[in-house]
């Protein structure tokens, strides 16, 4: 992941509530389906690198521009899946 340039753009009130709800959305799907939690992926620093990873995958998404929640999850979700460890 490149690194992101937070201080050069403010996010607006539509940017943060996409944020917020995608991030909700997106960790409680994870933790529904089970996957990154089972097995060898059950440590808390496995469910730490998870959340900083969707939350990055979102932040650098809505700077380019995507507000839709529905997409910004699915997307942050299939970012993590491609970037999960392997056994």
């Amino acid at each position: 992941m490149g690194s992101v340039p937070l201080m050069e753009k403010p996010f607006g009130p539509e940017a943060i509530h996409a944020m917020s709800a995608t991030f909700d959305s997106a960790w409680q799907d994870l933790e529904a389906s089970g996957n990154i939690f089972s097995s060898q992926f059950s440590s808390r620093s496995t469910a730490d690198w998870a959340r900083k990873n969707i939350a990055t995958r979102i932040l650098t998404t809505v700077l380019r521009g995507e507000r839709d929640p529905d997409h910004l999850s699915e997307d942050a979700l299939a970012h993590l899946a491609h970037v999960l460890p392997r056994k």
